[in-house]
């Protein structure tokens, strides 16, 4: 497995599980550090100079496994899930545009809080408007680019919490982009057997976030995350995890303390 870390460009605001500043400074300082590639997150494509992007990835060795999609809620207020048919066609464009910087970086793109609350909406109406949501994303991506949904515990978003829960809406789209993400420290809040949960997941499974817990450094909390990768590697999944933490009054030293501790649990669980 592969270890990503998070970074954002200078217009993701507010509090972050990664290292904010000058992107390209994050960049040489993951590489440094040992990183292989980051989780980069994207309010607006517009804001990015690709082909700049793409020398600094080069010159650094690094690759962006998946694109994360958080703030074009967070700072845009744009969700799948409105009950604003403009603005659910606004999300729809603006993630769409995210979709084809991440054919063009060779990403894939995650979807969690950006989905929206299913607040004021019918079982039958949020389902079709996330359906349609993904089904637009999909045909976007064709196969170059994964749409990778989030699983995330009920205290983040009110929609797909569980592993099962969000397993079923998938495979009833029957959309082959589409893929489940998941993450250890929801895993751990949402699953009462995490390890089964995770080995439902085969031919599913995308992508995957490491935290302990209280989205501490792994190996720092309580979560058996051993047994969590055993499951991972169980159904065959030997792809990129990337580390989502609380970031501390150091974040430089974070990041480097969380590389050490990831790679330990990764080398264990073999």
């Amino acid at each position: 497995m592969k270890i990503a870390y998070a970074v954002a460009p200078a217009d993701i605001a507010g509090a972050f599980m990664g290292l904010q500043g000058p992107l390209y400074e994050a960049l040489e300082t993951v590489a440094r550090i040992g990183y292989e590639g980051v989780e980069l997150f994207v309010r607006d494509p517009a804001t990015l100079d690709v082909v700049q992007l793409k020398q600094a990835l080069q010159e650094h060795r690094l690759t962006i496994p998946v694109i994360g999609t958080t703030h074009v809620l967070k700072q845009d207020g744009l969700s799948l899930l409105s009950p604003d048919r403009e603005i659910r066609r606004q999300t729809v464009a603006r993630l769409c545009r995210i979709v084809r910087l991440a054919a063009q970086l060779g990403s894939d793109i995650s979807l969690g809080k950006v989905r929206g609350s299913r607040e004021g909406l019918s079982e039958l109406q949020w389902q079709e408007y996330l359906g349609e949501g993904l089904s637009a994303l999909s045909t976007e991506a064709r196969k170059d680019v994964h749409i990778l949904v989030e699983a995330q515990h009920a205290s983040n978003i009110d929609n797909l919490n569980g592993i099962a829960e969000t397993l079923r809406f998938l495979r009833g789209l029957s959309l082959s982009p589409v893929k489940i993400h998941i993450d250890t420290y929801h895993v751990n809040l949402t699953e009462q057997d995490p390890v089964a949960a995770i080995e439902s997941c085969r031919g599913m499974l995308g992508y995957l976030h490491c935290a302990d817990s209280g989205r501490m450094i792994p190996s720092e909390g309580t979560i058996d995350l051993k047994r969590m990768f055993q499951a991972c590697r169980n159904i065959g999944y030997d792809g990129w995890v990337g580390l989502e933490i609380s970031q501390g009054p150091d974040p430089l030293a974070t990041a480097r303390r969380a590389f050490v501790a990831l790679k330990h649990v990764i080398e264990s669980s073999v």
